[in-house]
């Protein structure tokens, strides 16, 4: 049975030990395949949850919580190990520090809770930091459902550079940030996870198609219960 790990415990978690009777509210967002059995989300998605599923071409898997840092708000979901699924092809990671201001990025991630469809939506790196000068999150140009928190922002080769984040606005905005995918190395290396390291490559135009069609095959719906 694998070992659940939660990293940068926030100060309010360990003072609020009182046990409450109020149900959880269900949530969704979107996710990816990093290897071809663990997820990588967003934290506030399943943050307390009970019982958690992903969606993936027509199948349902149950999954449980692996490790989790909410002070960055990500998390890695560990599917049940009876799954197996030949479709998955995870996706690799980049540099983060070669983005700069005016990257072209795509951004991958479900528009809806109960459909299959994915937004696949091009972009560009606005800010290397998020609201308040924060430098753990790029601000990006692209549009960010409620569902598609948790997916993946790639690069112009299609490499995982950001994880998709809730940004508190009101009323619908292009404007959206992403957490750095370099945060993602210490919540890996308490769960013993190693990435493949991606191949040498030169720079390419950005190809949307071959993004959404990668995508189809390593994002993922969460539903948290």
């Amino acid at each position: 049975m694998r070992q659940i790990h939660k990293i940068f415990p926030l100060p309010e978690e360990a003072a609020d030990s009182t046990a409450t009777d109020e149900p959880r509210t269900p949530t969704v967002g979107s996710g990816f395949f990093v290897t071809q059995d663990i997820v990588l989300t967003s934290h506030q998605v399943v943050d307390g949850a009970d019982s958690i599923r992903v969606r993936h071409g027509g199948e349902t898997i149950v999954a449980t919580v692996l490790s989790s840092d909410p002070r960055n708000g990500i998390a890695l979901l560990a599917l049940d190990e009876t799954a197996r699924l030949s479709t998955i092809i995870p996706f690799l990671f980049g540099n983060v520090g070669e983005a700069v201001e005016g990257s072209q990025t795509v951004f991958c991630g479900f528009i809806s809770p109960t459909s299959s469809r994915l937004s696949v939506d091009e972009g560009i790196i606005k800010s290397l930091a998020g609201p308040n000068d924060d430098l753990t999150r790029f601000t990006i140009s692209a549009s960010i459902g409620p569902y598609a928190t948790g997916g993946p922002l790639l690069d112009a080769n299609n490499r995982v550079i950001g994880i998709a984040m809730p940004t508190d606005t009101t009323g619908v905005s292009p404007t959206q940030t992403a957490i750095r995918a370099d945060l993602l190395a210490s919540l890996l290396r308490v769960s013993d996870i190693r990435l493949s390291e991606p191949p040498e490559t030169e720079d390419e135009p950005l190809d949307v198609a071959l993004s959404a069609q990668m995508a189809r095959s390593a994002v993922v719906l969460v539903e948290a219960k």
